[in-house]
């Protein structure tokens, strides 16, 4: 045998065409230089990861309610009375008779309300961070080797099957 390569049959080089659309044309061009052909298979894989969005809020406001208060409170205030006594002789008199005035001032007390703001309650609001575990189910592709039209068992997954050496090669039946 020479070191020259033979020209390639029709299935030959759809099957090149194919390793080239697969695999690219570096793969192709070695699959060509070894005589062996290489076909990869892929499978998808689930990534679960996590982000933060917005799940609502939480709205707090003050609202004012006017409630009644009844408050009792005792209130004083002054009174005349008039007391008439006889006079006697140790009773000092005046030598003249003149028109006089006296003032005497009379008091009460009245109620005065005033109304001062003062702290009732302080209202602490923290967010806290909870967790929990959630099951993700999907779906994912993956690729199987299929040579004419008969699936072939991966190597440790069918135990009729040990490895690759004891499946008999294509055409040879």
């Amino acid at each position: 045998m020479s070191d020259e390569a033979l020209p390639l049959t029709r299935a030959e080089q759809a099957m090149v065409a194919a390793v080239r659309t697969a695999l690219g044309d570096a793969a192709a061009a070695r699959a060509a230089a070894t005589g062996a052909h290489h076909v990869v298979l892929h499978e998808e894989q689930l990534r679960v990861g996590t982000r933060v969005v917005p799940d609502g809020e939480v709205v707090l406001r003050k609202a004012v309610d006017l409630v009644p208060v009844a408050e009792q409170v005792t209130l004083r205030h002054e009174e005349v009375t008039i007391e008439r006594v006889p006079a006697s002789a140790d009773t000092p008199h005046a030598l003249v008779v003149t028109d006089a005035e006296i003032r005497i001032p009379i008091l009460e007390e009245r109620v005065v309300v005033e109304k001062r703001l003062v702290v009732r309650e302080v209202v602490v609001v923290r967010r806290e961070t909870v967790s929990r575990t959630e099951t993700v189910r999907d779906t994912v592709r993956r690729e199987r080797l299929v040579v004419d039209g008969e699936e072939v068992v991966e190597p440790g997954t069918h135990p009729a099957v040990s490895d690759d050496s004891d499946r008999t090669p294509p055409g040879s039946r």
